[in-house]
């Protein structure tokens, strides 16, 4: 053990300095131009997502008076909306592919995550939505997966966004 380095947790002898503490606020090391572009990102994503939900939120709500909370937590709207979302989120990763020259890089990448989205969230979701439809009682399991199916496909939207914008980012920074 070196006896000049500092230890934390241990006052300094006379051989060594004490640790030296951060006083000044923490600073971004990204530019302020790249983090502005970014919030831009986000909220462009989340406004495309408010604006998907409207009508399931307006159905869901005047459902909301006719029948009881965990009936409507069982209905096919919630996986019709997670649908809805994860075809955006295929849409965007493809507009991602396609839309830059040099994207053809990240091909594999991309089609994964457009494979994975569709294997592991839309069809789920339709056939959540189609199940729920033909059955005149929908599983009690439904109530739990809908609200899930749907927060999930809020996050993998947002991400699709935020990864095909990444990868653009880096192709214009090389």
């Amino acid at each position: 053990m070196n006896d000049n380095l500092p230890q934390y947790g241990v006052a300094p002898t006379e051989h060594q300095e004490p640790v030296a503490t951060r006083t000044e606020p923490f600073r971004s090391v990204a530019p302020a131009h790249i983090e502005r572009a970014q919030i831009r990102i986000m909220l462009a994503s989340y406004s495309d997502i408010l604006f998907v939900m409207l009508p399931f939120v307006l159905v869901l709500s005047i459902k909301l008076f006719q029948e009881t909370v965990l009936a409507v937590l069982a209905s096919p709207e919630w996986s019709l909306a997670s649908a809805v979302l994860a075809g955006l989120a295929v849409v965007k990763l493809m507009l991602g592919l396609v839309s830059h020259q040099k994207m053809g890089r990240y091909r594999e990448r991309l089609v994964f995550m457009v494979a994975a989205t569709t294997f592991l969230l839309l069809a789920p979701s339709l056939l959540l939505a189609g199940t729920a439809y033909v059955m005149e009682v929908p599983p009690p399991f439904l109530v739990y997966v809908h609200p899930v199916l749907l927060i999930v496909a809020i996050a993998v939207y947002s991400g699709a966004v935020q990864s095909a914008q990444n990868l653009l980012g880096k192709e214009e920074e090389e």
